[in-house]
């Protein structure tokens, strides 16, 4: 058991030869003592009592109460008075250092061992309380969330460092609502909230709140909870808040949105593109024959020379099969169907391109684990890609390279190009270049995985990686 110190003051030596004799029976207490104020805060400064056992009138006009008073600014420690003195006046101004215990001149050694026991007790109980609070504070200080203790009428009790930089310039601590500065429509909902968790007794998830901040900025909040704290009887004294800045996070989602957003819209936009190219090319090159074959048609009917009429017609219904080869295979080229995986992407990029060499190796792949939809999302990631390095890149060689890891099919496509900083990838999207990111949905609709990785005047490397099926 560790030894409590004590120290008494006492200018009656009698008197304070018999408390200490007394009190030094005790095993584990240290006692030292003192005749006057001077010599007990000399004795104070070396021995850091945990307990003062002062008479409240000491020689020499020394006031016992003041002594303790100016002790007490030091630190912590447990008070007993000893006196005669009984009247209001004395008893009133003792009370003003929060005393543990009186004991009243002449003193019975039952009651003065008593009364230090029970002085000591509370002393080291409200020791361990202090330790535990300064313990919470330092870690509810060091919390990286805002956090703030509140009263029941949301005055501000406590608020860690994190929470102060919330505060609006005019902020004052005498309340929440006075300390933040929110939108009325986050301020009703606060409101709200607290009712909510003071009404029921629990916690209450914060929602995403608008403020001003102490620079005058915008900023949001949330992720956090508002927490009651009951006492032994479940009534409410105080609410702990929580919250963080999700501004970031928040403008994050919004530029994905409008990242998502435009995306689809030129998807769209695309494929309107597209529709009409093929309407086009129908109305003028299919139909534009169908026509001709049936004007022969009439002239065979009608006309003399019918073996020349029949010829022409031979001539034009073979445009018209060609024709339609050619636009069917803009849609979906025929060879995907016809070939297998290494020779359509060998085809595509050994095809004749005056401004880019352009470089293909493959080791086997097992084909029968590749199904035609995995065939032509490669094709066209491929295709995309040289269209990218064509349009920007301004490459000189072009390479990709197709081999088998585990079960997986593994492409890297490179070019020797002025590559791109990744950093403004979002603001290519922004700006309507979705080349990449038509190729990442590919990838992910096949479920697979891609990196790509670019520096201004280093060209650009793209690996993507796709399980068989």
């Amino acid at each position: 058991m560790n030894k409590y110190k004590i120290l008494i003051i006492e200018d009656a030596q009698i008197i304070a030869l018999h408390l200490k004799t007394l009190l030094s029976n005790v095993e584990h207490y240290d006692i030292k003592t003192a005749s006057n104020s001077d010599e007990a805060f000399k004795v104070f400064e070396s021995f850091k009592p945990d307990l003062v056992i002062a008479d409240i009138m000491l020689d020499d006009g020394d006031d016992g109460v003041e002594t303790v008073r100016e002790l007490q600014s030091k630190y912590h420690l447990a008070v007993i008075y000893l006196t005669a003195l009984t009247d209001r006046g004395t008893v009133e101004r003792a009370k003003t250092t929060h005393p543990y215990g009186y004991l009243m001149k002449p003193f019975q050694e039952s009651q003065v061992l008593t009364t230090v026991e029970m002085a000591l007790n509370k002393y080291s109980l409200e020791l361990k309380l202090k330790n535990s609070e300064r313990q919470f504070h330092a870690a509810f200080s060091s919390i990286s969330d805002a956090m703030m203790v509140l009263g029941i009428n949301e005055e501000i009790i406590f608020s860690n460092r994190s929470a102060g930089s919330f505060r609006c310039s005019n902020g004052e601590d005498d309340n929440l609502f006075n300390f933040i500065q929110l939108d009325v429509e986050s301020k009703e909902i606060l409101k709200k909230n607290l009712q909510v968790a003071k009404s029921n007794i629990q916690n209450i998830p914060l929602e995403l709140l608008e403020l001003t901040n102490s620079n005058g900025e915008k900023c949001y909040i949330g992720e956090g909870m508002i927490s009651p704290i009951t006492n032994t009887k479940n009534e409410i004294v105080n609410i702990v808040i929580s919250f963080r800045d999700i501004t970031k996070k928040i403008e994050d989602r919004r530029r994905k949105e409008e990242i998502e957003r435009k995306r689809l819209t030129y998807v769209i936009e695309g494929q309107e593109m597209e529709k009409h190219r093929i309407a086009r090319e129908i109305h003028d090159g299919l139909g534009q024959m169908l026509n001709a074959i049936k004007l022969n048609l009439k002239y065979i009917l009608e006309g003399e020379d019918k073996e020349k009429s029949i010829e022409t017609l031979n001539s034009l219904i073979e445009e018209a099969i060609q024709e339609t080869g050619r636009i069917s295979n803009n849609i979906l080229p025929s060879k995907v169907k016809d070939f297998d995986l290494a020779s359509l992407l060998n085809g595509l990029v050994n095809s004749r391109i005056d401004s880019l060499n352009m470089h293909f190796e493959s080791t086997e792949v097992d084909n029968n684990k590749i199904t035609i939809h995995q065939k032509i999302n490669i094709y066209r990631i491929v295709q995309e890609a040289i269209s990218n390095t064509i349009k920007h890149s301004e490459a000189e060689n072009f390479y990709v390279q197709m081999h088998e890891n585990n079960d997986h099919i593994t492409i890297t496509i490179e070019d020797d190009g002025k590559g791109f900083d990744l950093k403004k990838l979002d603001d290519k999207l922004l700006s309507g270049h979705n080349g990449l990111q038509n190729m990442r949905d590919r990838v992910n609709i096949m479920k697979g995985t891609m990196e790509i990785e670019s520096k201004a005047g280093e060209g650009m490397n793209i690996l993507f990686s796709i399980p068989y099926e």
